[in-house]
């Protein structure tokens, strides 16, 4: 049964989000990010629309695309489509690897009302937050945050004028509390995989058993409970009863080698393939 149309006409703006098949990285070296973030800036180009912010993590993206002056939303979707396939086809014959690169279909919400578009744009600049720290957040490269702060000058295809905090400074600060809507940012946006702490514990043992240390699966577990969206970071230190810093430490360690260490990647896809319903 083919797919139906996405209908890009009921709102002006959309936040779209796609993922590494299987949480498969999408960036692995400064030249993976540099040719993505120009082919986002083609396509909005060649499609006529531009976007509000955007952030680009190691295995996903969120785009706030505003198509108030595009004159094809039908090929809106198209657009998508181009930019995915470009990349992974360059992704592909740099990485000497075959088949899909993206989850087969990206997803889009319609972002209606100052009240939601405010919430989307705040999730998005909040998203590296687990990855790099509060203090860190307003220079992560990869973010329209350092634009809307002032930092960097904008290119032509983002426009961050309409949301320009008065004070950059308190708008840190502000993205710094976590607040209970942070970790589902629309109404219609579900955990990417439904499943618990307990459950990537139970999953992590079972793949990695006695022959892995206790840093090793703890690891594991702080880094799939982040990228699948399962907790935030003060809900996983809660579990875990260790420090958020500690656990974005974890994280991050797993992420850098799930990139370095091919066995190690395998670990992740094992406790993946086990989340999975049978």
């Amino acid at each position: 049964m083919p797919r139906s149309r996405r209908d890009f006409t009921a709102e002006n703006r959309f936040h779209i989000i796609n993922h590494g098949v299987d949480s498969q990285d999408l960036f692995s070296i400064e030249d993976d990010w540099l040719l993505f973030e120009s082919l986002l800036g083609r396509v909005c180009d060649d499609y006529g629309f531009r976007l509000n912010a955007f952030v680009l993590m190691s295995n996903h993206y969120h785009l706030l695309a505003d198509l108030s002056e595009c004159n094809d939303r039908p090929g809106v979707s198209e657009a998508f489509g181009v930019l995915q396939s470009t990349y992974s086809k360059y992704f592909n014959e740099r990485t000497n690897r075959r088949g899909p690169l993206f989850e087969p279909r990206f997803l889009s919400f319609g972002v209606d009302g100052d009240a939601k578009t405010h919430r989307s744009i705040r999730y998005i600049h909040r998203n590296p937050i687990d990855t790099c720290g509060p203090r860190a957040l307003g220079n992560y490269r990869w973010s329209s945050l350092p634009f809307l702060l002032g930092r960097r000058a904008s290119p032509h295809w983002l426009d961050c004028s309409l949301f320009m905090p008065q004070d950059p400074t308190a708008h840190l600060a502000e993205l710094a509390d976590c607040r209970k809507e942070d970790l589902w940012p629309l109404d219609a946006l579900v955990p990417q995989r439904s499943t618990t702490i307990e459950a990537l514990f139970d999953a992590t043992e079972r793949v990695v058993g006695r022959s892995g240390t206790d840093l090793t699966k703890r690891s594991i577990v702080c880094m799939l409970a982040l990228d699948l969206r399962v907790a935030d970071v003060v809900a996983i230190s809660k579990q875990l009863v260790r420090s958020e810093t500690q656990v974005r430490r974890s994280a991050a360690r797993a992420r850098s080698r799930r990139r370095d260490e091919p066995a190690f990647d395998h670990l992740i896809q094992q406790v993946l393939a086990e989340l999975r319903p049978h």
